[in-house]
């Protein structure tokens, strides 16, 4: 399903939405000047709904599998990165899937206290990331 950009947002706010797939992190809001306010009254009248603790989907329609994807990054920080089987995934392999979603973050980042969703498994390695698609990965081993 084809979901439309939310109306009445500011241009650097929809260009951000734009980017990554309609998905909304608490603390980029502020620097998009979407306020707590906005952001409280579109879950409550559903026409945004709450992924996980920190991000929000700016339509009402279920996540699509990209969607879900960047919020899972965005939920553990701005450091983090897809990996493993989701990163293949998002770099076109057909192989196959156990439907989670891989994040990878620094070692040290504390994960117990950020309370990701069952659906998002989180490893905490260093990081060597490439930044070529919407969503930052690891690479490829090639």
């Amino acid at each position: 399903m084809l979901h439309r950009m939310p109306q009445r947002l500011p241009p650097q706010a929809l260009a951000l939405l734009k980017r990554q797939h309609l998905v909304l992190v608490r603390w980029q809001a502020a620097g998009v000047t979407i306020s707590s306010r906005t952001i409280k009254r579109a879950v409550t009248t559903e026409q945004w709904q709450q992924i996980t603790d920190r991000t929000y989907l700016t339509h009402p329609g279920e996540p699509t599998r990209q969607q879900r994807d960047v919020a899972g990054c965005l939920e553990m920080g701005p450091a983090a990165v897809l990996g493993g089987l989701t990163a293949l995934v998002a770099a076109c392999w057909r192989g196959d899937d156990d439907g989670s979603c891989h994040v990878v973050v620094p070692h040290g980042t504390n994960v117990a206290q950020r309370r990701p969703p069952p659906w998002l498994r989180v490893h905490a390695v260093p990081v060597h990331a490439t930044d070529d698609g919407p969503v930052p990965r690891t690479t490829v081993a090639g």
